[in-house]
């Protein structure tokens, strides 16, 4: 993923130490605008928020004291009355102060340009001293800890892809060395032209050797299950609405098994029911094979 390096104010370059290839680690300040006066206008807006307090803390004392001389019948309630706006104002104003003194601090993190994530830096478009206007993009980073592959999938697969997947990557130039992601999920949109599906695959984070536009190959696991018996699709034998396989005895005797099919693919099917662990099945003959009859097996036994 590129990541656009932006200040969110607009500033002289007092630190930029940026170039094509530093690392770079998450949370490192990359790049800052001289930050006196923001600086500045902490210290006054801290120093105003005290003197607030001060006169808060002031108005809530005599408040208390009035209370106490209103309870002896001493004051009228308008009096009263009169001090208690007194020390809500006060109080507003402290609150306000305070408010003030956030939006300043928050205006001193800007001139300070931090890395959101680790990565390298890819390209830079400034330079120490450079002003740079509100908004301007000053350099680009790769990041690393959130790498990203589109996968490019068959519209008769797209239905066979569903986020959790585990993805196994390999790619010439890194000598078919193994990456892996996990499947976040397929755009629903099919391209007319390819009649292709793209599937968004997040890459563990041990996968920074990969560069962005880099062609890699992706295996997905569709389907897995312990202890499975499968057979070639060429050794099913449909009859009616059953499906069949063919075995062999020791003989060379041929027996027809009825099956039950689990998970298809193109090439294998998985069988549920009907066959054994070690059970010899034909799965290529040069004609229609027939039950009972004896083969002369190639390869196989």
């Amino acid at each position: 993923v590129e990541i656009e390096l932006r200040f969110e104010t607009a500033g002289k370059l007092e630190m930029f130490d940026l170039y094509p290839g530093k690392q770079v680690q998450k949370g490192e300040i990359l790049a800052r605008f001289n930050g006196e006066e923001a600086s500045l206008k902490i210290q006054y807006r801290r120093t105003k928020l005290e003197a607030l307090k001060a006169l808060f803390d002031s108005a809530q004392t005599k408040l208390t004291l009035y209370e106490d001389l209103f309870k002896t019948g001493y004051l009228i309630p308008a009096k009263l009355e009169e001090i208690r706006l007194e020390k809500e104002n006060k109080e507003k104003e402290y609150q306000s102060a305070h408010l003030e003194l956030l939006s300043a601090e928050k205006e001193f993190e800007k001139v300070s340009l931090k890395a959101a994530a680790k990565g390298v830096v890819a390209k830079v478009e400034s330079a120490k001293g450079e002003f740079v206007p509100l908004g301007t993009k000053i350099a680009t980073m790769i990041d690393q800890e959130n790498l990203f592959l589109e996968l490019t999938i068959t519209e008769s697969h797209a239905h066979k892809i569903h986020p959790g997947q585990q993805v196994v990557l390999t790619t010439h130039p890194l000598k078919n060395k193994k990456f892996f992601g996990v499947v976040e999920g397929v755009v629903p949109l099919i391209d007319g032209k390819s009649r292709t599906f793209t599937a968004k695959v997040k890459l563990a984070a041990t996968s920074e050797e990969l560069i962005p536009g880099m062609f890699v190959r992706a295996q997905i696991t569709l389907f897995e299950q312990a202890n499975a018996l499968s057979v070639p699709i060429t050794a099913l034998i449909k009859e009616e609405d059953k499906i069949y396989v063919a075995v062999l005895d020791a003989q060379h005797k041929v027996a027809f098994k009825l099956v039950q099919l689990g998970y298809l693919k193109e090439e294998i099917a998985e069988i549920t029911e009907g066959l054994e662990e070690g059970d010899v099945v034909v799965i290529d003959s040069s004609r229609p094979v027939q039950r009972g009859e004896v083969l002369h097996v190639v390869s196989g036994l």
